[in-house]
């Protein structure tokens, strides 16, 4: 009993050295100092070949990178201010007619998943990974922290045979369907458009919704919206040559089958060489508007 009153008289008594000590003690002002935090950025580095294989974030997702094999399309090599992935259009073999005619798009985009940072595996259709499908698109990556506005913009040269040089005056590529798609947007809605952002086509479209791609005209086909250089800039934006693109779709067979989007225009009055195969350079611009 003596042991327990002991430690309560104790403790009352070292309450009131504490109150008193509190009363009487004089407060000390506080003092406070700064330091730094540093640091310094640098431009990322870029690919080193500019056909591929091609690593970049899907359209229309905020993160999930994929990989596409080379020879697929083209990159640019800078790394803060570049095309990730630009197309080609392969039509494959298509009949000689007595009248104009359009073809269609015979290829879509194999991919597979990546991993950008622990093992960087590129396409390989032997590995086991998945391989699936897109339709043709387009993407700019833009890491210049500028606030910069920027446009893209694309023409076509002839065709032209391969071993007989023929000139075919009039056969186009025709594209439309122009679905625009940015990774940071798509980080709070996946697959949501970037129209509010990005102004796609720019060119004036005709009737029938679809532009020509010639020589001698380049056509703007995206752009920044006027100030909103802020969110174009840090993350990758998309344009995809489909209708209502979906990013969780695989494309393989269906844009095929049923897609429009991209064709080719051959008139009659061109007369392609049967058994010739041709070829036309596409050229992709990209570059800040003023």
């Amino acid at each position: 009993m003596k042991n327990n009153q002991l430690v309560k008289v104790l403790g009352v008594s070292l309450l009131s050295v504490v109150a008193l000590a509190a009363v009487n003690q004089e407060v000390s002002a506080a003092e406070s100092t700064d330091t730094k935090g540093r640091v310094s950025f640098v431009e990322p580095g870029g690919p080193t070949d500019p056909n591929g294989p091609f690593a970049l974030i899907k359209p229309g997702t905020y993160d999930e990178w994929i990989t596409i094999k080379e020879k697929e399309g083209k990159q640019t090599l800078d790394g803060k201010f570049r095309f990730s992935f630009v197309p080609n259009f392969e039509f494959g073999s298509v009949e000689v007619s007595s009248t104009d005619s359009y073809h269609n798009l015979q290829h879509t985009i194999p991919y597979q998943s990546y991993d950008p940072v622990n093992e960087k595996k590129m396409f390989n259709e032997n590995d086991g990974r998945d391989i699936k499908h897109l339709p043709p698109f387009i993407q700019v990556v833009n890491l210049r922290g500028t606030n910069a506005e920027y446009k893209v913009s694309v023409k076509a040269g002839k065709f032209i045979g391969k071993t007989n040089g023929k000139e075919l005056e009039n056969t186009t590529i025709q594209i439309k369907d122009f679905e625009s798609r940015n990774n940071v947007l798509n980080q709070d809605n996946e697959n949501a458009s970037a129209s509010s952002i990005l102004e796609a086509p720019v060119a004036k479209l005709p009737t029938d919704g679809y532009l020509s791609l010639r020589s001698d005209d380049s056509l703007e086909i995206m752009k920044t919206v006027k100030g909103q250089g802020k969110k174009t800039d840090g993350s990758a934006s998309s344009l995809v040559f489909q209708k209502n693109y979906d990013n969780t779709k695989d494309y393989e067979t269906d844009f095929i089958k049923t897609s429009d989007s991209v064709r080719l225009f051959v008139p009659a009055s061109d007369a392609p060489t049967i058994g010739e195969d041709y070829s036309a350079d596409v050229t992709w611009t990209l570059e800040d508007t003023i």
